[in-house]
């Protein structure tokens, strides 16, 4: 069975409203670091990284908890999810934005989308 050992999300930092961020234990984990850096896009970018697991954390838990925390950001706003699991080969990397006003999903890190895409 493979585990949910770790797992970020990263947003364009302009994009979280003041205050709001991401409770460690709501996503199943104990611990939450927040980073910000600047890439090769317009904007900066907040990674939120969660690690060390509780022992009831599975991957539904984590997902279910993302989608209720991407309700208080924009509509629109690009993101991208990190999910590290015991068995590396299946380790991923989505991100995710609007296209056409349809969501569209890349298996890409999010600096590479917003450098291609000016208007996300």
């Amino acid at each position: 069975m493979m585990t949910l050992i770790q797992a970020a999300l990263t947003v364009p930092a302009h994009m979280l409203p003041g205050g709001i961020h991401p409770q460690a234990t709501s996503f199943g984990f104990q611990e939450l670091s927040k980073t910000r850096t600047a890439h090769n896009t317009p904007v900066d970018l907040v990674t939120f990284t969660f690690s060390s697991p509780k022992a009831t954390t599975n991957e539904d838990h984590f997902d279910q908890a993302l989608e209720h925390f991407l309700w208080h950001l924009a509509k629109g706003t690009p993101y991208q999810v990190d999910k590290s699991f015991s068995d590396p080969a299946i380790n991923e990397c989505q991100s995710y934005h609007y296209k056409n006003n349809a969501l569209t999903m890349r298996r890409a890190p999010l600096c590479d989308i917003l450098s291609t895409n000016s208007a996300y």
